[in-house]
């Protein structure tokens, strides 16, 4: 099976951002991926029609004229010093047409580099690139291998479906290509492409399921790789005013595209952290044969591109850090663990009045000690290759830590400060904090006040899904089952000043027929020396001694889906029984 139309429009924008994105700093300097707002402000350059459509898809409200660029420099100074070296023919403040040629775009004291983006579908993260650039492994001098991973979920007739994209290529340090391997896979379907720089001509092989064919396209020096256009532009930043042609390989379709990137000026852009940035507009049209794709780029002055826009498929992308465009990894990960329960060889009786439960946890292959942590609530202990022994106690909000739970000691201010998915600082989580405080109708202590808001703030009480919000959206869509209710609350204690984590396993569902543990999210707050197990999903204060944890985490970048990754791998391999 070839790739299907849909795809392969898809992986021609990817191949757009893969171009265009080339080997920056892992996210820019300051900026932390977080939402968009607002409206740019700057004085105001009268744009044509075209230019007046791209500015209001962006927000952007007025043109910067001068931005400032290093050393005091406005962009117009810039150019003109940039320009006196330029080809003869050429004037500083007129378009400048220039055809890229070969030229070292990273030293090798710069190795390796490595970054991430997302991507956006609209207004919804659909996917993520991952690119590393390090050293040949051949150890050659001057030669370089550029990995690129990409990977996007879209939906077609209310199913999803994952592509994953992979490229590898072996180039020279000015961009000359060598080799190259591209690996497409749309659901179970993979396409294969290799290819090999000889005397002057690119070879390519293509295998897909359904056919396999070769092609010879000729390969002078000045054409480049899949990177060519971040690589010219790194090495090379353009100017307002300049037009730059370049010639690179697109290696999902084995095929030449001739690229024209035309540089506007510098706007105040937004990207994700909500400020606006002054970067350099580009437009950037790949053509191959009667095809075409125009996409825009937006360029610091140091030639790193920030963020990439294709109004044809309404794709956008934007450099990130690493945790955000894991967590996109990561959830649809999660979504393919259906399994979220584990049955058990025995129902517990009295389980309202047992302070303690010992389970036996076996796993097929290894010893499963490891994956168990013995604290909090819990102690563990390896009993044989294959299998450990946990006890779980049953914790009140003034019980001391158990005997045989290990001791924590806290100095970490993750577990205290706010976070990207646990905003304690955010508006409308310290309401909420500040409101229950207070309201001493909720409970005794502070903390069960705490709680018991939480659990009545969310007024929406679902079932399990894989997909999760963060604190500050909980706080305003008062919807969510275990994982939104763990997170809410975090943030709350939090924002009083208590440290805090959320823990993922599995508790009783005592509801079920079959007896089984099943998968439950809950908060853990420090107290004076020793951490105390809470649930802000069930209205009584207490824990009982069936929340057996498999993994905590002060959840402290934008993966929350890590540590929920981790807990339903370990729930999809073990088997646990009731001991006593």
């Amino acid at each position: 099976m070839s790739i299907t139309r849909d795809a392969s429009r898809y992986f021609t924008t990817l191949l757009g951002c893969l171009a265009a994105i080339g080997c920056g700093q892992s996210a820019s300097e300051g900026v932390a991926p977080v939402g968009s707002k607002g409206k740019a402000i700057a004085r105001v350059e009268l744009p044509d029609k075209a230019g007046k459509a791209v500015l209001d898809e962006l927000g952007v409200t007025e043109l910067q004229v001068k931005p400032k660029v290093p050393g005091g420099q406005n962009a117009e100074s810039s150019a003109k010093k940039s320009t006196k070296d330029a080809p003869a023919g050429t004037v500083a403040g007129q378009e400048l047409t220039t055809n890229a040629a070969p030229t070292v775009w990273i030293a090798a004291g710069e190795l390796p580099y490595e970054f991430w983006e997302v991507q956006y579908l609209g207004n919804r993260p659909v996917g993520y690139l991952h690119q590393m650039v390090v050293p040949s492994p051949t150890g050659a001098a001057g030669i370089l291998r550029i990995d690129a991973e990409s990977f996007i979920r879209v939906s077609r007739d209310k199913k999803r479906l994952d592509q994953h994209l992979s490229v590898t290529s072996i180039e020279e340090a000015d961009g000359r290509l060598r080799t190259i391997e591209a690996r497409v896979k749309q659901g179970d379907m993979e396409t294969r492409i290799d290819g090999m720089v000889i005397l002057g001509s690119l070879r390519l092989k293509t295998q897909s399921p359904d056919k396999a064919s070769a092609v010879d396209i000729p390969w002078p020096n000045e054409f480049g790789g899949p990177f060519a256009v971040a690589q010219s532009l790194r090495a090379s930043p353009m100017n307002p005013g300049e037009t730059r042609n370049l010639s690179m390989l697109d290696p999902i379709h084995g095929q030449l595209v001739k690229v024209t990137l035309k540089s506007k000026d510098y706007l105040k852009t937004p990207l994700l952290d909500g400020n606006q940035h002054s970067l350099l507009e580009i437009t950037s049209e790949a053509q191959a044969g009667t095809s075409s794709l125009v996409s825009t780029l937006w360029a610091s002055m140091n030639g790193e591109i920030l963020k990439t826009y294709t109004g044809a498929l309404d794709i956008r992308s934007f450099r990130v850090e690493r945790s955000m465009a894991e967590s996109i990894r990561d959830a649809a990960a999660c979504e393919k663990l259906t399994k979220t329960e584990i049955k058990l060889n025995s129902p517990i009786d009295k389980l309202a009045m047992a302070d303690k439960l010992v389970f036996q946890v076996s796993h097929p292959d290894r010893d499963p000690f490891p994956m168990l942590p013995g604290r909090t609530n819990q102690s563990v202990k390896s009993s044989s290759a294959f299998s450990a022994q946990v006890t779980v106690f049953a914790m009140k909000e003034k019980s001391p830590r158990p005997a045989g739970v290990a001791e924590e000691l806290i100095e970490d201010s993750l577990y205290s400060k706010a976070s990207p998915v646990l905003q304690s600082d955010d508006e409308i989580v310290k309401r909420i904090a500040d409101q229950f405080y207070v309201d001493t109708s909720l409970g005794k202590s502070v903390l069960e006040r705490l709680r018991r808001g939480v659990y009545n703030w969310i007024e929406t009480k679902s079932k399990y899904t894989p997909s999760m919000s963060n604190a500050a959206e909980v706080a305003r869509s008062r919807a969510g089952d275990s994982t939104e209710h763990a997170m809410l609350l975090a943030a709350v204690v939090r924002a009083r000043g208590v440290p805090s984590r959320v823990a993922f396993g599995l508790i009783y569902n005592e509801s079920q027929d079959d007896p089984a543990l099943v998968f439950h999210a809950w908060t853990e707050v420090y107290l004076k020396d020793h951490w105390v197990s809470i649930d802000a999903s069930i209205e009584k204060p207490d824990t009982n001694a069936s929340y057996l944890k498999l993994v905590d985490s002060p959840l402290a970048d934008h993966n929350p889906y890590a540590a929920l990754l981790a807990a339903l791998e370990a729930i999809q391999q073990l088997e646990i029984k009731i001991r006593e």
